[in-house]
């Protein structure tokens, strides 16, 4: 299994930082399938959660890594419009 609970995902096409909060994992005899992974994330003050194909995310530090933006540090570096 590529996740475990508490890493930090990202949409491949982009979004924010979210936090697995679960694995659903169908088991198939000797072999377990990942159904989906239960992200949560903020959206200004409200939580929000939802279930996506592990396919579409990806680990938030690879994000970093491959030069993406970083939704926590770009959000720190904007500057007041005058």
């Amino acid at each position: 299994m590529k996740f475990s609970i508490g890493d930090l995902v990202r949409l491949r096409s982009g979004g924010p930082t979210m936090t697995v909060a679960s694995l659903r994992v169908r088991a198939e005899g000797s072999s377990d399938e990942l159904v989906s992974v239960l992200c949560t994330w903020f959206n200004g003050a409200a939580r929000q959660d939802a279930p996506f194909n592990e396919k579409v995310l990806e680990l938030a530090c690879d994000v970093t890594e491959k030069g993406g933006a970083d939704p926590q540090s770009s959000v720190s570096a904007r500057q007041p419009l005058l």
